[in-house]
């Protein structure tokens, strides 16, 4: 977006009402003090404008006028825009919180409270202070004839009584968004703190006159057909049949995805490990990093197999509470017809924790 200084803004009646309560009252601020930034797509008949003063932002126009990479600069912001913005917000940054706030409008005058001169301690809460503090700030706000309102979160109880107590009465609700960083420059860091943990790599090994390849994931930039690959081991795949978790399993997922934590790493991995197994703290480090720094839908998508014919094999753990043997095998027949080869002693990460038995069917 293009930084304009406020004299070059074209009329901004149609953009913001004029003296209405609320967040629109930043840009009058922001045009009487100079003290914010004034941003548009376009000088010349912009198709949206945005008022920035101090950690706060208001956004108006057609959304589809940007691009995500337009919102960047609003980093770590509070943005005020309606609800056709959201779309464009949440992909324009890694976090986005939701935040209701109410406007109050000043209907009557509070009583006049006359505190004891000096006193500030013990006890100010019962002295009043604050609300004679709001009365004076009234009275010099409705000598410059302007209209006093009071904003606060719907979650403030102690800010909306002192509102109601000070005359003020709820008049609009609107929802304001907290962002965090671009989107962008969290993928960046998140693939190189991924990368340069440690990580399973992807690795094509020859022995003999038979080639065995890691399947990298389907996220993984230049995945492609391979002529080196003339036999087929698929561990414990997905995307085969539809994936149905108890509810145990269900919740240690979603806790694992909503807030990573390593605690929480740790118990989904242990869960998918075979019973009594414990991970090791690096994978339990990449997992959390993972979770972190990836999006995911936490399911699979439906399985893409290759048109070239390979001899294949499917084997999966005895404990894999993901894909238990005896709701994959009927698939694996079904869609591969082949065998399911069942490991003991592994749950979900037979990699993880039998490498030489995979190595073995290869």
């Amino acid at each position: 977006m293009i930084n304009l200084p406020s004299h070059r803004l074209p009329a901004l009646a149609g953009w913001f009402p004029t003296g209405a309560p609320g967040p629109s009252a930043l840009t009058g601020h922001a045009l009487a003090t100079q003290a914010g930034r004034w941003w548009v797509d376009r000088v010349v008949q912009p198709r949206v404008i945005a008022a920035e003063c101090g950690h706060h932002v208001l956004l108006r126009g057609d959304p589809q006028a940007l691009a995500p990479k337009d919102l960047a600069r609003f980093a770590d912001r509070h943005i005020e825009a309606s609800g056709r913005f959201l779309p464009l917000i949440r992909t324009a940054f890694d976090h986005v919180s939701p935040r209701q706030r109410m406007v109050h409008v000043r209907r009557s005058a509070a009583p006049v409270i006359r505190p004891p001169r000096g006193v500030t301690v013990p006890g100010p809460r019962i002295r009043y202070l604050a609300l004679d503090c709001v009365n004076a700030l009234c009275s010099d706000i409705a000598a410059r004839r302007h209209t006093p309102s009071w904003t606060c979160s719907t979650t403030n109880r102690p800010g909306r009584l002192l509102a109601w107590t000070a005359g003020f009465r709820p008049k609009i609700e609107y929802t304001h968004y907290v962002v965090g960083a671009p989107a962008a420059k969290r993928a960046a860091a998140g693939r190189a703190a991924i990368l340069t943990g440690r990580t399973p790599s992807t690795a094509v090994r020859r022995a003999g006159s038979t080639s065995a390849a890691g399947a990298p994931t389907s996220s993984t930039p230049g995945r492609c057909p391979s002529p080196l690959i003339d036999r087929l081991v698929l561990v414990s795949p997905g995307g085969l049949g539809r994936l149905r978790l108890a509810p145990g399993l269900l919740a240690v997922s979603a806790a694992w995805f909503i807030r990573p934590t390593p605690a929480r790493s740790a118990r989904l991995l242990r869960a998918m490990l075979a019973p009594g197994s414990r991970p090791r703290a690096d994978l339990v480090e990449w997992m959390t990093l993972v979770a972190r720094h990836c999006r995911s839908s936490g399911a699979p998508g439906t399985a893409e197999l290759p048109s070239r014919t390979v001899p294949r094999l499917v084997a999966t753990g005895a404990h894999d509470t993901f894909l238990p043997p005896r709701r994959l095998y009927p698939v694996v027949q079904a869609t591969l017809d082949t065998e399911l080869h069942v490991i003991p002693d592994a749950g979900h990460l037979v990699v993880e924790e039998h490498p030489g038995q995979v190595a073995a069917l290869v």
